[in-house]
This record gives structure tokens, C-alpha cells and sequence, in this order.
């Protein structure tokens, strides 16, 4: 089984209900579950987790036509894109705030400072939830389409 053909049986075993949940999730809380329902690897988890998020509305993908860049070149600049993002989330995750940074005694920095990492986290996601679903509206379309 190829891991497409494996990611498609993944896909297809996701309850509604689960896909419900992991919509309502940040995405890397929605990773960590799906991986625990599937038993998948981290890549076919987050593949899995932008492609049951809801699409953005209004969000704009570019049109494969013969006189525009050619698909394959287009997802392959999107697929930079995401994976640079992706080494941005890793990033965040080692850089999380530690107590001993913050916190004097009875002081509130260090919360602050967590809500703050998490909310940038969680932009970064976005960003890289709509990559995903622009690669994805690249892949759908024909090379040839008008």
C-alpha cells in the first residue's frame, strides 16, 4: 500500500463526529488526536488534520491555465511554503516560555507570555491550514483546464 492509497483508507475511516472534533481543536492538539485514532505517522496526521479543516472563506487559490505557471510548479512553490512553515511551528515548540523566565513571586508574566506563544502558534497554523487547502485546490485542477 502506497502512503496515498494509506492516507485515503485514514481519511475514510475518520468518523463525522471525529472530524467534528479536531475541527473544534488548534491544530496540533487535532494532530496529536488523529494520530492517536489512526495510528499514523506525524506528515500523514497533518496532512489529514488541513484537509478536514474547514475552508476559509473568500480564500483565494490560482487558476491552472496554459498561459500561467504550469501546476507542478505551482504546487511546488506552495509545498515550500508549507514545509517552511511547518519548520516555523517546530520552531515555536522549542521556544516555548519556560516559568523561570518569567516569573518573579506573584507575578502574572508568565501566563501572559504563554497565552501570547499559544496565539502566535496558533496564527502560524492558520497559515499553514491555508496553504494546505490552496496546494489542495492546485491538485484538483487540470493541467489543461482553460
Amino acid at each position: 500500500m502506497t502512503p496515498e492509497q494509506a492516507k485515503r483508507d485514514w481519511a475514510q475511516d475518520l468518523t463525522e463526529t471525529q472530524i467534528k472534533t479536531i475541527r473544534g481543536l488548534g491544530y496540533i492538539e487535532a494532530v496529536k488526536q488523529v494520530r492517536e485514532w489512526t495510528g499514523c505517522g506525524l506528515q500523514d496526521a497533518k496532512d489529514l488534520v488541513v484537509h478536514h479543516r474547514p475552508p476559509v472563506p473568500g480564500l483565494m487559490a490560482p487558476t491552472v491555465h496554459p498561459g500561467g505557471t504550469p501546476r507542478p510548479e505551482l504546487a511546488a512553490q506552495i509545498t515550500v511554503a508549507w514545509a517552511v512553515v511547518e519548520l516555523a511551528i517546530e520552531a515555536m515548540g522549542n521556544c516555548r516560555p519556560a516559568r523561570r523566565d518569567y516569573d518573579f513571586p506573584g507575578g502574572a508574566a508568565f501566563r501572559t507570555a504563554q497565552r501570547q506563544h499559544l496565539a502566535r502558534l496558533e496564527r502560524l497554523c492558520e497559515v499553514l491550514s491555508e496553504l494546505g487547502q490552496i496546494r489542495k485546490a492546485i491538485l484538483l485542477q487540470r493541467e489543461d483546464a482553460p
